[in-house]
């Protein structure tokens, strides 16, 4: 194994370490998610600060170690400045950062899912905040790791139309499983929020310009995929909180 390397790699957060130094954790196409140490990074003339910004697209140059690598140089590739201008964006973005953080593995690649990260990231750069491309991306996550949501048929009989979505079933139910189900975690669906989810699921990201869902559609949507997100990898996720009470009002 070489001792040095160099990836392009998404920054997902950094944090305090010793002294002037920072742990980065950083999501690669090949590597997969990694943590390394970027020393001397919180000294004000440090080359490295905005190549390890949360949500950068970055050249990272690394050393091996022990435990731990090295961060020793650092490029920025995209620096989503647009994104950083605006807090919305912002915020999702974080999100994003946090829910690979918490969904991924060390060391287990998945370049579809990386991919789909900085398709998401353009499209919130280059046009107005849209939720939908948020909505894509989790259901892309939650495909990519295993955790599909059935939403073509009846996930129990294959046959009756669905009626709802129940999250510890996996997908949508018609009439008959529905009652014989016992979540207790279960969503109405009508045929816009049930179209919409089938479109974010099979179709390109292109497509997220020519939907117009209701209010509704776009509410129980985003509902639906933080349960289904929270009860498949055990964890809450501490940005979503900021989101509700910082844009509520909005």
């Amino acid at each position: 194994m070489a001792k040095y390397y160099i990836t392009e790699a998404i920054v997902l957060k950094n944090q305090d370490f010793i002294e002037t130094d920072k742990i980065v954790t950083f999501f690669a196409r090949r590597e997969g998610k990694l943590r390394a140490v970027a020393k001397g990074i919180k000294k004000p003339n440090s080359s490295l600060r905005g190549a390890v910004q949360p949500f950068c697209f970055s050249c990272l140059h690394l050393s091996r170690g022990r435990e731990l690598d090295l961060i020793t140089q650092g490029r920025i590739i995209e620096f989503f400045g647009y994104v950083r201008d605006d807090m919305v964006k912002t915020l999702h973005s974080l999100y994003l950062m946090e829910l690979l953080d918490k969904s991924l593995a060390e060391a287990d690649p998945h370049p579809e899912v990386f991919d789909a990260t900085l398709t998401v990231l353009r499209c919130l750069e280059d046009g107005p905040f849209s939720p939908l491309a948020v909505r894509w991306f989790e259901l892309k996550l939650a495909r990519e790791l295993g955790y599909a949501l059935g939403l073509q048929k009846c996930i129990l009989c294959g046959r009756g139309k669905a009626v709802v979505l129940s999250i510890k079933d996996g997908g949508v139910l018609c009439d008959r499983c529905n009652r014989a189900s016992t979540d207790n975690l279960i969503f109405a669906l009508d045929g816009e929020l049930w179209a919409l989810l089938r479109d974010l699921e099979q179709k390109d990201v292109s497509f997220l310009q020519r939907v117009k869902p209701s209010a509704r559609a776009l509410r129980v949507a985003e509902q639906i995929l933080e349960r289904h997100l929270e009860y498949h990898l055990g964890h809450r996720f501490n940005t979503k909180s900021v989101i509700r009470n910082l844009l509520e009002d909005k």
